[in-house]
């Protein structure tokens, strides 16, 4: 569903909420870092729902 909500709204789905509730689910990055972990994220996600197989090495 995400994955779907992500390319209907033209990839808007981003970790959302203030970093301190967020730092209480364990993620610990701040507000512009957010942005940058989600964009890495979803290429990833993108890329093996395609069944591409690949080896990653990324920020996070």
């Amino acid at each position: 569903m995400a994955l779907s909500f992500d390319q209907l709204f033209g990839g808007r789905l981003r970790f959302n909420g203030s970093t301190k509730s967020l730092q209480e689910y364990g993620l610990h990055v701040e507000h512009d870092e957010r942005y940058a972990l989600s964009a890495e994220y979803w290429s990833i996600v993108k890329r093996l729902t395609a069944g591409e197989v690949f080896d990653h090495k990324g920020r996070f």
